[in-house]
């Protein structure tokens, strides 16, 4: 009897359901990097400035930039809003000495956000108090702190909207002048990174 050889038939690689399976696979992947990689890298919706050698990227919670050490420093204000503020260069070396730093304005300043770029960018690590400059019906239980409370171990930080920019030291309380006191205390931060 003759034997009967069934002979299959070679179906081509493009067929066999394996090599449909692992190329709609790749298919995917290279979907899924090409867009991490587009988005990730594409910076043009970000608006950029430079101050004094750092590049700032606008996000939505502010200012962003990385010193060459790593340091992060993120501002409400614009950067170059600062640009032409002129006053003497102040350190915050003192707020190392410090063990409570009182940061004390007037309500009815408008003082929040240059209150927030401080508290943010100083590195200041101890005891962190807010006051009021003077007695006032917005400060309820607050403390009243002005520069005459600062001792070597306890310093004050003084918002003060006036016509004149200024930004003076005195001891260990730092007092913050200016219509614009978002821009100065941008300012003040920026020049600890000059």
């Amino acid at each position: 009897m003759k034997q009967i050889r069934y002979v299959e038939k070679a179906v081509p690689f493009y067929q066999n359901k394996k090599f449909l399976t692992i190329l709609m696979g790749l298919f995917i992947i290279s979907i899924m990097v090409f867009s991490v990689l587009y988005y990730g890298l594409d910076t043009n919706g970000q608006e950029k400035v430079e101050y004094n050698g750092l590049e700032f990227v606008q996000t939505t919670q502010g200012w962003l930039a990385y010193t060459e050490d790593e340091q992060r420093i993120l501002l409400f204000g614009n950067p170059q809003d600062a640009e032409g503020l002129r006053f003497d260069a102040v350190s915050l070396s003192f707020l190392s000495d410090v063990q409570k730093l009182y940061l004390s304005f007037n309500p009815d300043d408008d003082f929040s956000s240059a209150l927030s770029d401080f508290q943010q960018n100083a590195g200041y690590s101890g005891a962190l108090v807010v006051a009021c400059s003077q007695e006032h019906e917005l400060c309820g239980n607050l403390p009243i702190r002005t520069c005459a409370d600062a001792t070597s171990t306890i310093g004050v930080i003084l918002f003060d909207q006036a016509n004149e920019s200024s930004v003076v030291l005195e001891g260990n309380c730092l007092t913050i002048q200016g219509k614009n006191l978002l821009s100065i205390t941008d300012k003040l931060i920026l020049d600890q990174y000059a």
